[in-house]
Protein backbone atom coordinates (compact mmCIF):
# COMPACT_ATOMS: atom_id res chain seq x y z
CA UNK A 1 0.00 0.00 0.00
CA UNK A 2 1.13 3.78 -0.56
CA UNK A 3 1.33 4.41 2.85
CA UNK A 4 4.31 1.98 3.70
CA UNK A 5 6.68 4.17 1.31
CA UNK A 6 5.44 7.28 3.10
CA UNK A 7 5.56 6.77 6.63
CA UNK A 8 8.54 8.18 9.35
CA UNK A 9 9.69 6.04 11.30
CA UNK A 10 12.06 7.25 14.19
CA UNK A 11 13.86 4.56 16.12
CA UNK A 12 15.98 3.96 18.76
CA UNK A 13 19.31 2.31 17.10
CA UNK A 14 19.65 -0.19 19.47
CA UNK A 15 16.26 -2.35 18.55
CA UNK A 16 17.69 -5.62 17.08
CA UNK A 17 17.89 -6.42 13.39
CA UNK A 18 15.72 -2.72 13.06
CA UNK A 19 16.51 -2.00 9.25
CA UNK A 20 15.76 -5.55 8.44
CA UNK A 21 12.02 -5.19 10.05
CA UNK A 22 10.76 -1.78 9.19
CA UNK A 23 12.47 -0.44 6.27
CA UNK A 24 9.69 -2.17 4.35
CA UNK A 25 7.38 0.30 6.20
CA UNK A 26 8.70 3.30 5.87
CA UNK A 27 12.04 5.94 6.23
CA UNK A 28 13.80 4.94 9.08
CA UNK A 29 15.56 7.39 11.31
CA UNK A 30 17.72 5.51 13.91
CA UNK A 31 19.42 7.30 16.65
CA UNK A 32 20.54 6.86 19.88
CA UNK A 33 17.53 6.58 22.92
CA UNK A 34 18.41 9.13 24.96
CA UNK A 35 18.79 11.86 21.68
CA UNK A 36 15.06 11.09 20.75
CA UNK A 37 13.63 14.66 21.21
CA UNK A 38 10.80 16.86 20.39
CA UNK A 39 12.21 18.20 17.40
CA UNK A 40 13.12 14.47 15.99
CA UNK A 41 9.27 13.16 15.90
CA UNK A 42 7.79 16.35 15.05
CA UNK A 43 6.94 14.74 11.65
CA UNK A 44 6.73 11.21 12.08
CA UNK A 45 4.42 8.37 11.62
CA UNK A 46 5.59 6.08 13.85
CA UNK A 47 8.18 5.84 16.90
CA UNK A 48 9.65 2.81 18.45
CA UNK A 49 11.64 3.02 21.40
CA UNK A 50 13.44 1.21 24.40
CA UNK A 51 13.14 1.81 28.05
CA UNK A 52 15.56 4.60 28.14
CA UNK A 53 13.11 6.87 26.03
CA UNK A 54 10.58 8.88 27.85
CA UNK A 55 7.10 8.43 25.85
CA UNK A 56 5.07 11.27 27.24
CA UNK A 57 3.48 14.31 26.59
CA UNK A 58 7.11 16.29 27.13
CA UNK A 59 8.11 14.40 24.44
CA UNK A 60 4.89 14.12 22.07
CA UNK A 61 2.51 17.25 22.24
CA UNK A 62 2.47 18.49 18.84
CA UNK A 63 3.82 15.54 16.72
CA UNK A 64 2.38 13.94 14.63
CA UNK A 65 3.07 10.64 16.34
CA UNK A 66 0.31 8.15 15.42
CA UNK A 67 2.49 4.71 16.46
CA UNK A 68 4.06 4.33 19.17
CA UNK A 69 5.84 0.90 19.87
CA UNK A 70 8.06 -0.19 22.70
CA UNK A 71 10.70 -3.36 22.34
CA UNK A 72 10.17 -4.18 25.88
CA UNK A 73 8.10 -5.76 28.49
CA UNK A 74 8.19 -2.75 30.75
CA UNK A 75 6.14 0.51 30.26
CA UNK A 76 6.82 2.55 33.04
CA UNK A 77 8.52 4.85 30.51
CA UNK A 78 5.40 5.00 28.68
CA UNK A 79 2.50 7.53 29.45
CA UNK A 80 -0.03 5.46 28.69
CA UNK A 81 -2.78 7.64 29.80
CA UNK A 82 -1.73 10.40 27.78
CA UNK A 83 -1.23 8.35 24.68
CA UNK A 84 -5.09 7.20 25.05
CA UNK A 85 -6.07 10.61 25.49
CA UNK A 86 -4.15 11.40 22.29
CA UNK A 87 -5.73 8.11 20.25
CA UNK A 88 -1.93 7.44 19.76
CA UNK A 89 -1.67 3.64 19.39
CA UNK A 90 0.80 2.07 21.79
CA UNK A 91 1.84 -1.68 22.04
CA UNK A 92 4.29 -3.34 24.27
CA UNK A 93 6.92 -6.78 23.49
CA UNK A 94 5.84 -8.40 26.71
CA UNK A 95 7.11 -11.70 27.27
CA UNK A 96 9.82 -11.52 24.52
CA UNK A 97 12.77 -11.71 26.85
CA UNK A 98 10.54 -13.54 29.57
CA UNK A 99 12.96 -16.91 28.88
CA UNK A 100 16.24 -14.88 28.84
CA UNK A 101 15.62 -13.48 32.06
CA UNK A 102 14.45 -16.52 33.81
CA UNK A 103 18.02 -18.56 32.26
CA UNK A 104 19.51 -15.26 33.75
CA UNK A 105 18.47 -16.26 37.35
CA UNK A 106 19.27 -20.19 37.03
CA UNK A 107 22.89 -18.87 35.85
CA UNK A 108 23.11 -16.50 39.29
CA UNK A 109 21.07 -19.07 41.53
CA UNK A 110 23.54 -21.94 40.92
CA UNK A 111 26.60 -20.12 40.91
CA UNK A 112 25.38 -18.24 43.93
CA UNK A 113 25.23 -21.53 45.51
CA UNK A 114 28.26 -23.31 44.13
CA UNK A 115 30.52 -20.25 44.97
CA UNK A 116 29.11 -20.07 48.44
CA UNK A 117 28.89 -23.37 49.64
CA UNK A 118 25.38 -23.11 50.18
CA UNK A 119 22.96 -25.73 51.11
CA UNK A 120 20.91 -27.23 48.15
CA UNK A 121 17.92 -26.78 50.52
CA UNK A 122 17.49 -23.31 50.06
CA UNK A 123 13.49 -21.74 49.59
CA UNK A 124 13.08 -19.00 47.07
CA UNK A 125 10.93 -15.72 47.48
CA UNK A 126 9.57 -14.76 44.17
CA UNK A 127 8.15 -11.15 44.18
CA UNK A 128 6.22 -10.81 40.98
CA UNK A 129 4.63 -13.85 39.37
CA UNK A 130 4.20 -13.17 35.82
CA UNK A 131 5.80 -14.18 32.74
CA UNK A 132 9.30 -14.21 34.22
CA UNK A 133 8.12 -15.60 37.92
CA UNK A 134 6.17 -18.09 36.51
CA UNK A 135 9.57 -19.62 34.91
CA UNK A 136 11.32 -19.36 37.39
CA UNK A 137 8.46 -20.97 39.91
CA UNK A 138 8.41 -24.26 36.96
CA UNK A 139 12.24 -24.65 37.40
CA UNK A 140 12.07 -24.58 40.92
CA UNK A 141 9.14 -26.91 40.82
CA UNK A 142 11.31 -29.20 38.02
CA UNK A 143 14.24 -29.41 40.33
CA UNK A 144 12.29 -30.21 43.71
CA UNK A 145 13.22 -27.05 45.17
CA UNK A 146 10.55 -24.83 47.19
CA UNK A 147 9.51 -21.45 46.61
CA UNK A 148 7.63 -18.32 48.15
CA UNK A 149 5.64 -16.47 45.69
CA UNK A 150 4.15 -13.27 45.92
CA UNK A 151 1.99 -11.33 43.45
CA UNK A 152 -1.16 -9.59 45.11
CA UNK A 153 -2.48 -8.52 42.02
CA UNK A 154 -2.60 -11.68 40.78
CA UNK A 155 -4.21 -13.09 44.13
CA UNK A 156 -6.47 -10.28 43.84
CA UNK A 157 -7.53 -11.22 40.13
CA UNK A 158 -8.46 -15.30 41.39
CA UNK A 159 -5.44 -16.86 40.22
CA UNK A 160 -6.07 -20.32 40.53
CA UNK A 161 -2.74 -22.38 39.77
CA UNK A 162 -0.42 -20.41 41.94
CA UNK A 163 -0.46 -20.38 45.71
CA UNK A 164 0.25 -17.05 46.85
CA UNK A 165 1.89 -15.80 50.22
CA UNK A 166 2.58 -12.37 51.61
CA UNK A 167 5.77 -10.20 50.82
CA UNK A 168 6.87 -10.51 54.37
CA UNK A 169 7.06 -13.95 54.01
CA UNK A 170 8.57 -13.88 50.60
CA UNK A 171 11.10 -11.60 52.05
CA UNK A 172 12.25 -14.07 54.35
CA UNK A 173 13.42 -16.57 52.33
CA UNK A 174 17.02 -17.52 51.40
CA UNK A 175 16.82 -16.37 48.20
CA UNK A 176 14.59 -12.79 46.92
CA UNK A 177 14.54 -12.16 43.58
CA UNK A 178 12.22 -9.51 42.14
CA UNK A 179 10.12 -9.77 39.06
CA UNK A 180 7.70 -7.28 39.05
CA UNK A 181 6.84 -4.47 36.62
CA UNK A 182 7.55 -0.45 38.38
CA UNK A 183 4.11 0.65 39.13
CA UNK A 184 4.21 3.92 41.09
CA UNK A 185 0.55 4.45 42.02
CA UNK A 186 -2.67 1.94 42.49
CA UNK A 187 -3.24 -0.42 44.95
CA UNK A 188 -0.07 -2.33 44.02
CA UNK A 189 2.53 0.00 43.79
CA UNK A 190 5.96 -1.39 43.54
CA UNK A 191 8.02 1.62 43.84
CA UNK A 192 10.93 1.12 46.84
CA UNK A 193 9.14 -2.46 47.27
CA UNK A 194 11.97 -3.42 49.03
CA UNK A 195 12.53 -0.25 51.56
CA UNK A 196 13.85 0.77 54.73
CA UNK A 197 10.86 -0.27 56.95
CA UNK A 198 10.60 -3.44 55.57
CA UNK A 199 14.43 -4.98 55.20
CA UNK A 200 13.95 -6.08 58.47
CA UNK A 201 12.02 -9.42 57.11
CA UNK A 202 15.16 -10.46 55.40
CA UNK A 203 16.80 -13.70 56.71
CA UNK A 204 20.41 -13.40 57.80
CA UNK A 205 22.38 -14.44 54.93
CA UNK A 206 20.09 -14.37 52.47
CA UNK A 207 20.39 -13.69 48.87
CA UNK A 208 18.86 -10.99 46.71
CA UNK A 209 18.57 -10.76 43.14
CA UNK A 210 16.73 -7.85 41.37
CA UNK A 211 16.32 -7.76 37.42
CA UNK A 212 13.42 -5.94 37.52
CA UNK A 213 13.48 -2.56 37.71
CA UNK A 214 15.97 -0.76 39.77
CA UNK A 215 13.32 1.59 41.63
CA UNK A 216 11.82 -1.67 43.00
CA UNK A 217 14.60 -2.30 45.40
CA UNK A 218 16.04 1.54 47.41
CA UNK A 219 19.72 1.34 47.06
CA UNK A 220 19.93 2.49 50.52
CA UNK A 221 17.64 -0.71 51.53
CA UNK A 222 19.64 -3.05 49.11
CA UNK A 223 23.31 -1.03 51.22
CA UNK A 224 21.45 -1.72 54.78
CA UNK A 225 20.55 -5.17 53.69
CA UNK A 226 24.51 -6.12 53.04
CA UNK A 227 25.62 -4.16 56.52
CA UNK A 228 23.16 -5.20 58.45
CA UNK A 229 22.01 -8.57 57.47
CA UNK A 230 25.20 -10.05 55.61
CA UNK A 231 22.85 -10.21 52.41
CA UNK A 232 24.58 -10.94 49.06
CA UNK A 233 23.21 -8.85 45.97
CA UNK A 234 22.86 -9.18 42.77
CA UNK A 235 22.08 -6.41 40.87
CA UNK A 236 20.73 -5.91 36.68
CA UNK A 237 18.92 -2.91 37.44
CA UNK A 238 19.78 0.12 39.28
CA UNK A 239 17.61 3.21 40.53
CA UNK A 240 18.57 6.03 39.30
CA UNK A 241 20.53 4.23 36.30
CA UNK A 242 22.05 5.41 34.46
CA UNK A 243 23.49 6.94 37.43
CA UNK A 244 24.81 4.24 39.36
CA UNK A 245 25.44 4.01 42.96
CA UNK A 246 29.30 3.54 43.23
CA UNK A 247 28.85 1.60 47.14
CA UNK A 248 26.50 -0.57 45.78
CA UNK A 249 28.36 -1.23 42.94
CA UNK A 250 31.53 -2.15 44.60
CA UNK A 251 29.51 -4.77 46.94
CA UNK A 252 27.77 -6.56 44.69
CA UNK A 253 28.33 -10.52 44.21
CA UNK A 254 27.57 -9.74 40.18
CA UNK A 255 26.21 -6.59 38.70
CA UNK A 256 25.63 -6.18 35.10
CA UNK A 257 24.10 -2.89 33.29
CA UNK A 258 20.25 -3.94 32.92
CA UNK A 259 20.80 -7.07 30.81
CA UNK A 260 19.14 -9.90 32.52
CA UNK A 261 16.72 -10.49 28.93
CA UNK A 262 19.57 -9.66 26.61
CA UNK A 263 19.42 -12.97 24.70
CA UNK A 264 19.68 -12.78 20.54
CA UNK A 265 16.15 -14.48 20.70
CA UNK A 266 14.72 -12.31 23.20
CA UNK A 267 15.80 -9.32 21.15
CA UNK A 268 14.57 -10.62 18.07
CA UNK A 269 11.17 -11.67 19.82
CA UNK A 270 10.71 -8.02 20.91
CA UNK A 271 11.30 -6.86 17.54
CA UNK A 272 9.10 -9.39 15.40
CA UNK A 273 6.21 -8.34 18.07
CA UNK A 274 6.50 -4.92 17.48
CA UNK A 275 7.25 -5.69 13.26
CA UNK A 276 3.24 -7.76 12.91
CA UNK A 277 1.70 -4.72 15.30
CA UNK A 278 3.07 -2.52 13.14
CA UNK A 279 2.15 -3.94 10.09
CA UNK A 280 -1.77 -4.67 11.79
CA UNK A 281 -1.77 -1.05 12.36
CA UNK A 282 -0.72 0.32 8.83
CA UNK A 283 -2.98 -2.61 7.32
CA UNK A 284 -0.33 -4.81 5.43
CA UNK A 285 1.06 -7.54 5.66
CA UNK A 286 4.21 -8.92 7.94
CA UNK A 287 7.34 -9.60 6.17
CA UNK A 288 10.09 -10.28 9.19
CA UNK A 289 11.26 -14.13 9.18
CA UNK A 290 14.60 -13.34 10.50
CA UNK A 291 17.44 -16.65 10.56
CA UNK A 292 19.48 -16.81 14.01
CA UNK A 293 22.78 -17.80 13.57
CA UNK A 294 23.82 -21.60 14.65
CA UNK A 295 25.72 -21.46 18.16
CA UNK A 296 29.45 -22.59 18.21
CA UNK A 297 30.62 -24.91 21.46
CA UNK A 298 27.33 -25.99 21.35
CA UNK A 299 27.57 -28.92 23.08
CA UNK A 300 27.78 -29.69 26.79
CA UNK A 301 29.74 -32.52 28.35
CA UNK A 302 28.46 -33.48 32.12
CA UNK A 303 29.10 -35.40 34.69
CA UNK A 304 25.63 -36.78 35.94
CA UNK A 305 27.05 -38.13 39.07
CA UNK A 306 27.43 -34.64 40.35
CA UNK A 307 25.31 -32.58 42.34
CA UNK A 308 22.38 -30.75 40.60
CA UNK A 309 23.70 -27.10 41.30
CA UNK A 310 27.03 -28.12 40.60
CA UNK A 311 25.63 -29.44 36.77
CA UNK A 312 23.63 -25.96 36.49
CA UNK A 313 26.42 -24.32 37.47
CA UNK A 314 29.03 -25.92 34.52
CA UNK A 315 26.55 -25.63 31.95
CA UNK A 316 25.52 -22.00 32.84
CA UNK A 317 29.29 -20.83 32.75
CA UNK A 318 29.69 -22.34 29.44
CA UNK A 319 26.43 -20.41 28.07
CA UNK A 320 27.21 -17.62 29.95
CA UNK A 321 30.40 -15.60 31.49
CA UNK A 322 28.58 -13.43 34.26
CA UNK A 323 31.93 -13.16 35.45
CA UNK A 324 32.89 -10.87 32.56
CA UNK A 325 30.12 -9.12 32.41
CA UNK A 326 30.53 -7.79 36.16
CA UNK A 327 34.32 -6.98 35.41
CA UNK A 328 33.55 -4.70 32.85
CA UNK A 329 30.27 -2.74 34.96
CA UNK A 330 32.64 -2.51 37.97
CA UNK A 331 34.95 -0.33 36.19
CA UNK A 332 32.43 1.87 36.22
CA UNK A 333 33.66 2.88 40.17
CA UNK A 334 37.07 4.02 38.28
CA UNK A 335 35.42 6.10 36.09
CA UNK A 336 34.81 10.25 36.62
CA UNK A 337 31.06 10.75 37.27
CA UNK A 338 30.72 13.01 33.61
CA UNK A 339 31.71 9.71 32.51
CA UNK A 340 29.87 7.20 34.18
CA UNK A 341 26.51 7.39 32.06
CA UNK A 342 27.83 7.01 28.78
CA UNK A 343 29.78 3.91 29.65
CA UNK A 344 26.92 2.46 31.75
CA UNK A 345 25.28 3.14 28.32
CA UNK A 346 28.04 1.97 26.09
CA UNK A 347 27.91 -1.20 27.56
CA UNK A 348 24.49 -1.63 26.86
CA UNK A 349 24.54 -0.79 23.35
CA UNK A 350 28.10 -2.81 22.57
CA UNK A 351 26.54 -5.85 24.73
CA UNK A 352 27.33 -9.54 23.02
CA UNK A 353 23.43 -11.14 23.28
CA UNK A 354 23.53 -14.42 25.11
CA UNK A 355 21.84 -17.19 23.31
CA UNK A 356 19.21 -19.18 24.98
CA UNK A 357 19.20 -22.77 26.61
CA UNK A 358 17.25 -24.01 23.50
CA UNK A 359 20.59 -23.55 21.29
CA UNK A 360 22.73 -26.10 23.27
CA UNK A 361 22.85 -29.82 23.75
CA UNK A 362 23.96 -31.62 26.85
CA UNK A 363 25.54 -34.80 26.78
CA UNK A 364 25.18 -36.69 30.18
CA UNK A 365 27.52 -39.28 31.15
CA UNK A 366 25.91 -41.81 32.46
CA UNK A 367 23.03 -41.62 31.00
CA UNK A 368 20.53 -40.39 33.52
CA UNK A 369 16.51 -40.42 32.75
CA UNK A 370 16.01 -37.76 35.39
CA UNK A 371 18.23 -35.58 35.18
CA UNK A 372 17.71 -35.89 31.18
CA UNK A 373 13.48 -34.84 31.83
CA UNK A 374 14.54 -31.79 34.48
CA UNK A 375 17.04 -30.10 31.88
CA UNK A 376 14.76 -30.77 28.37
CA UNK A 377 11.80 -29.28 30.68
CA UNK A 378 14.49 -26.43 31.09
CA UNK A 379 14.83 -26.07 27.13
CA UNK A 380 17.90 -28.29 26.46
CA UNK A 381 18.42 -30.71 24.07
CA UNK A 382 19.50 -33.72 25.99
CA UNK A 383 21.32 -37.25 25.19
Amino acid sequence: MLIRNKTIIVADENIEMLHEAFSGFGEIIAMPGREITPEIIRDADVLLIRSVTKADAALLEGSSVKFIGTATIGTDHVDTEYLAKKGIVFTDAKGCNADAVAQYFITLYSKYIVENDRPSDLITGIIGAGNIGSRIKNFLEVFDKKYILNDPPLMEAGTTDFKFSSLKDALSADIVTFHTPLVTSGAHPTLRLLNEHNIKYLKTGSYIINSSRGEVAENKALLDAITIFDSVISADVWEGEPDINIPLLGKSFTATPHVAGYSLEGKINGTRILHEKLARFLKTDPYFTPRLPKVENHLIEINSTLPTEEILYRITRHIYDIDADTAKMKKLKFLAKEKRAGYFDDLRKNYSLRREFSNYNIKLTPYNSSLTDRLRALGFKVY
